[in-house]
């Protein structure tokens, strides 16, 4: 292994708190991107959830972008949100009809037509 000199040893450690501070820049600016890639998915998430269910319509980005704006305004509280989102039942909307029309009024079994008053 090879010596290294006074000299070269200086050099070196003079070196060391301007690599630390580029090395800690870095990792914040990688941090800061992940923290902020993070959210922006559990906004997206939260967003994908209230549109199956009915709560909001558009599109993902749209209704994202809009939950965003009001989470970094501090109206909205994001985990808040997303337990209700987490409460509301399915978009019934979409798998059922409720209509005042009585189809087959006369009914087809004695239960039904009690039932119906016929």
């Amino acid at each position: 292994m090879e010596k290294l000199s006074a000299a070269h040893k200086r050099e070196v450690l003079a070196e060391v708190p301007e690599t630390l501070r580029k090395l800690a820049s870095e990792r914040d600016l990688y941090r800061d991107a992940f923290l902020e890639n993070a959210s922006r998915q559990r906004v997206e998430k939260i967003a994908t959830s209230m549109i199956d269910k009915g709560i909001k319509s558009g599109s993902v980005a749209e209704v994202a972008d809009e939950l965003q704006k009001q989470a970094a305004a501090g109206s909205l509280n994001l985990d808040v949100t997303e337990k209700a989102v987490e409460l509301v039942g399915p978009d019934m909307g979409k798998r059922a009809h409720v209509s005042d029309e009585l189809s087959g009024a006369a009914g087809s079994s004695d239960l039904e037509r009690f039932l119906l008053g016929s």
